[in-house]
This record gives structure tokens, sequence and C-alpha cells, in this order.
């Protein structure tokens, strides 16, 4: 729409000049002088105005070819991530030749999404000088994907990435030095083929004690033992017809400014491997190790039916029910429809293409933090960290979904029941309900009718407790925020238990839910 505005500006800038321009010809006509000068003033502003407009409609599409980009590696990386999963499912059906065929189909699909570079400030390699937490996996996945889409001409070269982790490591690195050190390390790789031979290179990863090792071989002419203690020295190049020898001395160097070590070993005619290893930090708060499902009733979130085929497929042995939900519109309904949001667990994507909010707007709206998971492959952007990180939300790459280990924590909840709870109601039925489910799962049930009451007892119980206190109090106390007494006191285990759902809630209610007993 702005851009055909734009269009139209600049059309009637160009009437209305062209109108102002025969004016002062005739008031030249007329013997008027100074008409001339306006002419030119007037050319002039006009030249500056149509320049404007101009760079404005470039802007207009820049900007449209950047969404139309952004919107078809959305479009691709759902189904391609399906596609990996079924295909990893279905090898051991398949003949060797169908398995390279369907592999190399897929890392093609793949090296085409990433070949599709925008110029955003998202960009997984963009140039930096700081230190970053980073997931080692996918950095290592785009490398790889670039690297095969480079010497894509070359039929004589594969490359590989594989993992023998379920889950993903983190490394603090300095990410385009990182980038630059293991895409040299492939080149050389490359460079060492033997003559009329496929050259194969592996990149893969997997985690020792404290540190993730990341191992890259190739089946090249490898490197002499007298030449081996020598590889890493300033101006040393083996193999190489134009090699500087400077290469892997800088490799080394970054990789030891990473407080990691970089080795290499190498057997003649057979090939060379690089082993570089760095220490893993703790993974950053809005990452999910691993998938915990407390519930049998899954709400999947995602515009894409392949990705919620993917999910049923991962969750068929679980016996869960599952609802595909495509649009935060159909969600906001759905909600309206069913009171009680904690009889549900929710895989959120991110992205949900025409709708009003994304997956943490929903998130954040409903209070779904304890019982949601968000899903998207953009989990390496810096701005969607922290969202989540402010709203306590739990992601995972979109990528991880086919190895993801997934957790359904029936009997792990029935362990853990602790042996008493707090109840702040003001409605007798409520009380005597809580208690008679209590005593049929062994939980004693403590009833207070307003909070002041519990104040002058709260000395006999742990602060641990789990509180449940209701937002509708006598005399117009709202529980949500008069529980700020109890917290004070030093209990954190605050919920807020109410057959209306607040959109909001202070920080030290917990979680929300509706009025019925807790821990179904």
């Amino acid at each position: 729409m702005l851009f055909a505005f734009n269009l139209i500006s600049s059309y009637l800038a160009n009437i209305f000049a062209r109108i102002e321009i025969k004016k002062q010809l005739k008031e030249i006509k007329n013997g008027n002088t100074e008409g001339s000068v306006r002419i030119k003033e007037f050319e002039e502003i006009n030249k500056i105005v149509s320049r404007g407009l101009k760079n404005r409609i470039d802007e207009e599409i820049a900007t449209s070819n950047y969404k139309i980009v952004k919107k078809l590696q959305h479009d691709i990386q759902s189904p391609l991530t399906s596609l990996e999963y079924f295909f990893s499912e279905a090898k051991s059906s398949l003949s060797e030749d169908l398995r390279n065929v369907g592999k190399q189909s897929i890392e093609r699909i793949l090296d085409i999404v990433n070949s599709l570079k925008i110029n955003d400030n998202h960009s997984l390699i963009k140039e930096s000088t700081d230190s970053e937490t980073v997931a080692i996996f996918p950095i290592l996945k785009r490398i790889v994907s670039e690297k095969r889409n480079e010497f894509k001409k070359r039929s004589d070269i594969s490359i590989n990435l594989n993992s023998q982790n379920e889950h993903d490591y983190f490394v603090n690195i300095k990410k385009s030095d990182f980038y630059r050190t293991i895409s040299n390390i492939i080149n050389n790789s490359i460079e060492a083929k033997k003559t009329n031979q496929r050259i194969s290179i592996s990149v893969s990863t997997k985690r020792v004690g404290t540190e993730v090792i990341i191992k890259i071989q190739d089946n090249g002419v490898g490197i002499s033992p007298k030449d081996l203690p020598n590889v890493f020295d300033y101006g040393k190049s083996y193999h190489k017809e134009k090699g500087s020898g400077i290469g892997l001395f800088q490799a080394k160097e970054y990789v030891e400014s990473e407080h990691g070590t970089m080795t290499i070993n190498s057997i003649p005619n057979k090939g060379t491997e690089v082993l570089i290893k760095l220490n893993t930090v703790t993974a950053p708060n809005w990452y999910q190790k691993n998938l915990r499902l407390k519930k049998k009733n899954i709400i999947v979130i995602d515009d894409d039916n392949s990705i919620f085929n993917l999910w049923k497929k991962r969750l068929s042995s679980k016996s869960l029910y599952l609802k595909h939900i495509k649009s935060s519109e159909e969600f906001d309904h759905w909600v309206n429809s069913n009171e009680d949001l904690s009889d549900f667990d929710f895989l959120f994507d991110l992205e949900l293409l025409g709708s009003k909010y994304d997956g943490i707007n929903l998130i954040n709206k409903y209070s779904l933090q304890a019982n949601s998971t968000l899903v998207t492959s953009h989990f390496m952007d810096k701005e969607i960290q922290s969202r989540c990180t402010n709203s306590n939300i739990k992601m995972i790459p979109k990528e991880s979904v086919s190895t993801i280990n997934i957790d359904v924590i029936e009997k792990i909840e029935s362990i853990s029941l602790p042996k008493e709870i707090v109840l702040i109601d003001d409605d007798k039925l409520v009380h005597d309900t809580w208690e008679m489910v209590g005593l049929n799962r062994g939980i004693s049930v403590y009833c207070y009718y307003d909070i002041d009451t519990f104040l002058s007892e709260s000395e006999e119980y742990s602060n641990e407790t789990p509180i449940y206190i209701d937002s509708n109090l006598k005399n117009e106390i709202k529980g949500e925020i008069e529980s700020e007494k109890i917290y004070k006191r030093g209990f954190e285990n605050l919920h807020l238990s109410t057959g209306s759902r607040l959109d909001s809630l202070p920080n030290w209610i917990k979680s929300q839910q509706g009025k019925e007993f807790p821990l179904q």
C-alpha cells in the first residue's frame, strides 16, 4: 500500500511541477523577470523531492524483497525439518543408492534456504568482535551448508555434518572468527584431495565431560609424519600450490584464544583428522534441554501442517491427544471455549503468518509460561532470546524437533507430590472439595478464608509449601495483590486459583489455574 502511495505521490508531484513552471513562463511573457529565477528554484526543489521519493520507493522494494525472502525461509524450513526426520526414520528400509539420493536432496534444499542471504541484523554470521554464547550445532550446520553451496558444481566433493547428541551444547566464542576457522579447515581438506578421487569431508560433534569436540575428517592425501609436528608453524604449507601457510597457524591461535585446543592426526594417502575442543558453558535460561510434557492433552500452535505431523509422529507412542491450531485468532477462539488451560501443554511456533500475535505474545497474553515451549528456527536471534528471558519462556530450535528427548512426567509427578498444601478461598464448598480430593491423594489440605488468618499461623508451614489463593476474596480483596504479604514472609510457591483468567500476574505469583484441585 505504501509503495503504491509513493508512486502516486511522485506522479502528482511531477504534475504539480509542470503546472507551476507553465505558470512562471506565462509570467515571463508578461514581463515579470523574476519568473525565470523562480523556475530554476522550483526545478531544484522538484529534483530533491523526486530523488527523495525514488529513494523511498527503492527502500520499499528492498523491504518487500526482505519480507519475501523471510517468508520463503519460513515456508521451506518447516517441511524441511519434517522431511529430515521422516527420511531418518525410513533409512533402514531403503537401499544405499536411495539413501544417498534422499540425503543429497535434503542437503541441497538446505543449501538453497541458506543461500537466500538477507542483509538484516539477525544474521547468524554477522561480523562481531564480541564473544557470544551460541549453540554449536546450528552454526556448524550453517557453515557446512554454505560450503556445500560454494562447491555445488564440484561433483567430486562431499561435505556432511553429523551429531551424536540428542540436544545442543553451548560455547562462548567470537562467532565470526569461529565461522572463518571452520570454513578454512574445510577448504584445506578440499585442497588436499587426491588426483582423480572423490574427497569426502565429515564434520561431527560430541561431548566429553565439560568439553564439546568438533571433528573435521577427510580422506585426502594426508600429511607425512616428518611434516606433522610443524603443521601449525607460521608460513608452512603442504599439498597447496598457492598456500600461504598462515591458515592453520591462525586457526590454532584463534582456538587457543577461546581457551580451547586444536590437534591434527594424519596418515599419508588415508586422510587427516582435525580435532577442536572447546569448553561448554551453561545453557541460557531460555533453552529447553529436554521436552517435558506433564499433560495428556498437547496443543500445537503452528501455521505449518508438516510440523504438526512431525509432532504427531514423535508423540505417537506416548498415548497423548494432539490438537493443531494455525493462527493466533484461532487460538483466542479456542481459549474462550476452554475454561481451564492448566489441563494442556502447549508447543508454540514463533511466527504465525497472517496472525495478529506471535507465539511469545500468546504465551504472555494467557500466562502460559509454566506449560508452554516455544519452538522456532529463530532461536539464535538475540531479540527473541531477550523476549523469552524477560518473559520466562523456554525455547527449543525447530531443527531439534526430530531429535530432542521427550519425557512424559506422569510418574515423576506422583512421586514428587507435596505432603501438604494451603488453600485461601472464601467459599466453603471449595474447601470441602479440596479436602476430600486431598484425602484420597494422601495430601493434607489446610484451608483459610482470608490471608490475614493464614499469616497468623504461617510459622507452622515450610516456606516451600504450595499456597493456592483465590483472586476474589471477601470485602473485594484481590488475592493476587494481597498475597504479596505472604511472599514477604518468605513463601515463594504461590499460585492463583480462580475462575477468571488474568492477563498478567504479579512477579510473586508463579502460576494461575482454575478452581479445581491442583496436581491432577
